[in-house]
């Protein structure tokens, strides 16, 4: 049974964030114990956002790399869970039909920067990224122009 966020009282849980109702208007994300609500991107963002995606993945598969480059996926971290952009795992960790990727199996995350979630994709993501050993990270910003 989901609970509506607004009806939750006390830390989260990453199970209880994952039982949220899916909502396209809305991200859910799990820091430590308190969950952040941010606004679906922009169109401007969805299409960087494929484009970059397809780009990584023509580039994975031109080298035989056994990964999966995935778009908006849940990523369970040490201190919470996140859901990047674009996130390159291992093919192993994407067969599975779950509904996040464990973030051992994270070996590139790209952040496109929001401009309502600009704190969170420049200070506080690489730092639990980084907490978890994620081996790349990188960070794609609009303005003034774009640039990786």
């Amino acid at each position: 049974m989901s609970v509506a966020a607004t009806d939750h009282t006390g830390p989260w849980t990453v199970d209880q964030v994952l039982a949220l109702p899916e909502d396209r208007t809305t991200r859910y994300e799990l820091l430590g114990e308190s969950l952040v609500m941010s606004p679906a991107p922009g169109l401007r963002h969805q299409r960087a956002s494929r484009r970059l995606a397809n780009m990584l993945e023509a580039a994975a598969v031109a080298v035989g790399a056994p990964v999966e480059v995935l778009e908006a996926v849940n990523v369970t971290l040490p201190s919470g869970l996140v859901v990047p952009d674009i996130v390159v795992v291992d093919r192993a960790a994407a067969t599975e039909d779950s509904v996040s990727v464990d973030a051992d199996a994270v070996q590139l995350v790209v952040e496109l920067v929001s401009p309502g979630n600009k704190t969170m994709d420049r200070k506080f993501k690489p730092m639990l990224y980084a907490e978890a050993a994620v081996p790349y990270f990188w960070r794609l910003e609009f303005d003034p122009a774009p640039r990786l």
